[in-house]
């Protein structure tokens, strides 16, 4: 929590790639594959209530995935975990009042989805 910035880009191969800055307003990190869902869709990335972040994707099959940050500011990256969903596309994420992620997304009819955390 450290307001070090990070960015994800999705590479024409569908792999999610992670950059980070070295410290606050210092030098960047190289490229690193984070070897995320295979051939993802789109990506969106919010902090938790912990202040790790969290990353969800629509991969090749339309579905969500999750994973996040094991430590603020730092690797390891949790396992992928799947959300479920089919068809899905076009997701966003925001942070309700108690600073739960809720996710959204649109299938291929136009119809929104969400799905938000428990706890």
């Amino acid at each position: 929590m450290d307001d070090r910035l990070e960015m994800f880009v999705i590479t024409e191969s569908g792999d999610v790639k992670q950059t980070w800055q070295k410290e606050p307003n210092g030098s960047w990190s190289e490229w690193e594959s984070r070897n995320f869902v295979e051939n993802a869709k789109s990506i969106v990335v919010g902090k938790n209530i912990g202040g790790r972040l969290e990353l969800f994707s629509v991969d090749k099959s339309s579905a969500l995935w999750h994973c996040w940050q094991e430590t603020p500011n730092f690797k390891p990256w949790s396992q992928w975990a799947s959300l479920g969903g089919v068809g899905l596309r076009d997701i966003a994420i925001m942070n309700n009042e108690d600073s739960r992620h809720e996710v959204f997304a649109l299938n291929g009819k136009d119809e929104l989805h969400c799905i938000w955390q428990l706890l």
